[in-house]
């Protein structure tokens, strides 16, 4: 997750990483967008109703994924972790067109 938080533009993206669950939630309301991976704070942001892109691993997206169309997956399944950040900035673009 460093690595990818290190290529983002701060003034417009909070990364968020062990904070309480309520205030995530209050974050990810006054969000335009979601970016993040195959967890229940995925699902907290599709049922919040947010357009997003989630960085999906080797779970069956048939049954695991969020229900929400807003939600656009990025399968890599067992190389999730040699994903590029280039390839994930590029398809989140293609989210927020």
């Amino acid at each position: 997750m460093e690595k990818l938080a290190s290529a983002l533009d701060t003034t417009h993206i909070k990364v968020l990483k062990g904070r309480p669950l309520l205030e995530v939630a209050q974050h990810l309301a006054a969000c335009q967008a979601y970016i993040g991976h195959d967890s229940g704070i995925s699902h907290l942001a599709a049922a919040l109703g947010l357009k997003g892109l989630i960085l999906w691993g080797e779970t069956n997206p048939n049954i695991w994924r969020p229900r929400s169309p807003k939600m656009k997956l990025l399968e890599a399944g067992p190389a999730l972790q040699h994903l590029k950040a280039e390839k994930v900035l590029e398809a989140f673009d293609s989210v927020l067109r």
